[in-house]
């Protein structure tokens, strides 16, 4: 059992719980910002719509596109085809007119087609959008209105899962409000570490500044994000501009959708540690730990949990092997509350660190309530339910450990169309190429 006498854990704990409190402290302190222009100060914006097989999702995208509120004369919608083998182009074709070009190109990735559509933009305001999202009507406008007033590099916007139906889309719809808390309490401490594919907003001098986005990188809304911040740039979350996204409907979908996402965030973060150390401010005082120090205590209690796990189940097969049924089965032989607390949570030996947690997660719990209906998000109570039983734990833990597995000893991942090979295996074997399509 976890207790007092185990110093690594104890420190952990310790260290988890004053990142925590920080967490809070920030999600309380953030202000909600008033950035509304007159709509004359409005400046022309290029959307660019990368899309690779989206012929089910690009007609809702551009439709939602086409319907925002914002001045007509000063919009201009970019989708670029990706060499896409279905029916995308022709679908977005149909909707080519004075402010929709529809761009058609060889396969060379996601960033390859944003990087072609920036390209090929006339105004010096760019939004990118993930061909599977839907913005909401004054999106747009309240998003330019940030990056005016407050002189940003870039702009983030409230995500939404759209219309969840089975079991795996809602655990996803309740992460992504978790995310939106997060996102209050990362604008407080200056620390986007991601500029979201759906709808983030650009200047294009950002772009000019600090490069385009990397061609061969897995999650390049991570390493654009990372780059901003480690070149000392500004990003902001608007928080009353909202998108939706669709998101995968299957644990296999989800869980490689997850893995190219935590292995992007590991591989970019390695990449700009030192400049994010001395540029990024909160985020290498704050973020970076963080998210190191929760990995460390996530793996450290799966290794007790099981350790105790192990241990119990012994102590079942010992006695079913002596025949003593019935001294197992009768109620007064366990005491299924200590077995429960020292297997589940292996902290009961510690009560100070284990009930600040609690605390600290009950406040998160509210956090997240809070923010879903502040934003008229239904079943706000279900949130916390969903985030912190189903998914955060038991998910993120299974996520993590492939990912260290596929660090160490991948040859081969595919995402789509790109080809990572960027294990310590295949450095080591001389095989090292970052990513190949």
């Amino acid at each position: 059992m976890l207790g007092i006498d185990d110093p690594v854990l104890t420190l952990s704990v310790v260290v988890s719980v004053f990142f925590l409190s920080v967490y809070v402290l920030a999600f309380f302190v953030w202000k909600r910002r008033k950035a509304e222009i007159p709509e004359e100060r409005l400046p022309g914006v290029s959307i660019v719509v990368p899309a690779y097989n989206e012929e089910e999702n690009i007609a809702d995208t551009i439709e939602s596109l086409l319907g925002l509120d914002y001045p007509k004369d000063r919009l201009e919608i970019i989708v670029v085809d990706d060499g896409s083998t279905d029916r995308t182009y022709d679908v977005a074709k149909k909707y080519e007119g004075d402010r929709v070009k529809v761009i058609r190109k060889e396969n060379g990735g996601k960033s390859s087609a944003l990087n072609a559509g920036i390209r090929a933009a006339k105004y010096d305001v760019i939004a990118c959008m993930d061909a599977d999202s839907v913005a909401t009507g004054k999106a747009l406008k309240t998003l330019v209105s940030y990056i005016v007033e407050e002189n940003a590099d870039a702009v983030t916007p409230v995500m939404h899962v759209w219309k969840p139906r089975n079991l795996i889309e809602k655990f996803q719809w309740a992460e992504y409000i978790l995310s939106n808390v997060m996102r209050r309490a990362l604008d407080t401490l200056q620390a986007q570490y991601v500029t979201p594919g759906p709808f983030s907003l650009f200047k294009r001098e950002c772009f000019e500044k600090y490069g385009y986005f990397d061609e061969d990188n897995i999650t390049e809304d991570m390493e654009m994000a990372m780059r901003i911040q480690a070149k000392g740039g500004k990003i902001v979350h608007a928080s009353d501009a909202v998108v939706y996204t669709k998101v995968p409907r299957d644990i296999v979908s989800l869980i490689k959708q997850r893995v190219r996402w935590n292995l992007g965030f590991l591989e970019n973060a390695w990449k700009y540690r030192r400049e994010i150390w001395k540029n990024g401010g909160d985020m290498g005082i704050f973020v970076f730990p963080a998210i190191f120090v929760g990995l460390f205590i996530t793996f450290l209690l799966a290794y007790k949990m099981a350790k105790d796990f192990m241990y119990h189940l012994e102590v079942i097969t010992t006695t079913v092997s002596m025949g003593g049924i019935w001294s197992l089965i009768k109620p007064a032989s366990w005491d299924f509350s200590k077995v429960l607390t020292s297997t589940l949570f292996g902290l009961a030996s510690f009560p100070p660190a284990y009930y600040t947690t609690v605390l600290l997660a009950a406040i998160t719990v509210a956090m997240i309530v809070y923010y879903a209906k502040k934003t008229g998000e239904p079943r706000v109570y279900w949130s916390g339910i969903y985030v912190l039983v189903s998914f955060y734990f038991f998910f993120m833990l299974v996520v993590w450990t492939i990912i260290l597995l596929v660090k160490i000893f991948g040859r081969e991942v595919r995402f789509g169309g790109t080809v990572w090979r960027n294990s310590v295996l295949n450095q080591l074997a001389g095989r090292y190429t970052a990513v190949q399509r």
